[in-house]
């Protein structure tokens, strides 16, 4: 009797990419990464073959169906019963990307994010995202900025009317502003897209609104630095750090990902305005704050600091300091970081570090997308 097989949707295919990159850090890209796959999914279950894993997501095709059989291993290797309990689970998630029913499927109907994006028409697309709360798991919030990122890349002259539509659509706020971030600002007129959300930012000094202004600046401020605009990047570096005291003051309650950019991107500001002692002094005073930070940090923290160590290092006075502080981040994971990615010498392999520990999603589905 001939095993049954499945055909992939889109949606689908993307769910797994996205839960095997969560369970291992890997990007599904190349025949290598397959391989991996393929050892770390052998290992844990049963085995699956590195062709069988470059079928379903590197090789190109319309469609692909595998054996159920390697649908129902990969499933349960992401913590799902099997692979209908994982479609089943995500159901919720594909109704709201796609609310007309069997063609996505088939890979024939592009989700109603992607139509409203390619049409540049947001009035029916806000009022139906506007019954979802910010409080949308995270699962579907992926999914919901994956696909409005990925149709804003192919359809960039939408870019601006889109960012002025959803800056204040909470679900939208937290899937494609936060959730997809951008920090290499490849859509085009992101920095609208910053400005839009922080004035969508409410003006209370409440933690959560602190983080959101925090966060929205510190991409600002970055990207104006590396872009050399001298005059926007002062005024967001003062924006951003008239919260100094506050966020000293209330550093435990602050989210990881602002804070750590808050602190690290604080050196472009000496880099601009101040002296090289001033910004030695500062780097010092730094290293003693994140070794009494990490003493708390949980997995996911050690990731967030070690890669906005990692991707500032070029422009620290003391970098090897700062490598050293990576290596006692990585120590107290040593076990969830892969053996490989520090030699006998005790160097780390930068590049490989920077995108296991790379928590911007848009990267992520970049990465997937030039594919």
């Amino acid at each position: 009797m001939p095993k049954p097989k499945y055909v992939v949707s889109t949606f689908e295919k993307d769910l797994l990419l996205h839960n095997i990159y969560m369970k291992t850090g890997i990007i599904i890209q190349t025949k290598r990464d397959c391989g991996k796959i393929s050892k770390i999914v052998s290992d844990k279950n049963k085995f699956i073959s590195e062709s069988t894993v470059y079928r379903l997501f590197v090789l190109k095709h319309k469609s692909y169906t595998p054996y159920m059989h390697t649908l129902n291993l990969l499933a349960r290797f992401c913590e799902y019963d099997d692979w209908v309990d994982l479609v089943k689970k995500n159901q919720s998630t594909r109704n709201t990307l796609y609310p007309y029913g069997d063609g996505e499927l088939n890979n024939s109907f592009d989700g109603i994010l992607t139509c409203g994006i390619k049409l540049n028409d947001f009035l029916v697309l806000r009022k139906y995202l506007l019954q979802l709360p910010y409080q949308t798991p995270d699962a579907k919030c992926h999914m919901l900025g994956n696909q409005a990122f990925k149709a804003l890349m192919d359809a960039p002259k939408s870019c601006v009317s889109f960012y002025k539509s959803f800056c204040d659509v909470p679900v939208m706020r937290r899937s494609f502003f936060e959730l997809l971030a951008d920090p290499d600002f490849d859509l085009p007129n992101y920095d609208i897209a910053i400005q839009k959300y922080l004035n969508g930012t409410k003006k209370d000094s409440s933690i959560q609104n602190i983080q959101d202004n925090i966060f929205g600046l510190s991409l600002l401020t970055r990207h104006y630095f590396l872009t050399n605009k001298s005059n926007p990047f002062e005024n967001c570096a003062q924006l951003l750090y008239k919260y100094e005291n506050q966020v000293i003051r209330n550093s435990r309650e602050i989210y990881t990902f602002p804070k750590a950019r808050f602190f690290l991107y604080k050196i472009f500001l000496y880099k601009a305005f101040k002296s090289e002692n001033q910004q030695r002094d500062y780097e010092e005073w730094l290293l003693d704050f994140i070794s009494e930070e990490q003493k708390s940090f949980s997995f996911q923290d050690s990731k967030i600091w070690i890669h906005t160590i990692l991707d500032m290092r070029s422009f620290l006075i003391e970098p090897i300091k700062f490598e050293k502080a990576v290596h006692s981040i990585i120590n107290r994971f040593k076990n969830m970081y892969p053996n490989d990615f520090i030699n006998h010498d005790n160097c780390f392999k930068t590049q490989e570090l920077l995108d296991f520990t790379n928590q911007n999603s848009s990267a992520y589905w970049k990465k997937i997308w030039k594919n």
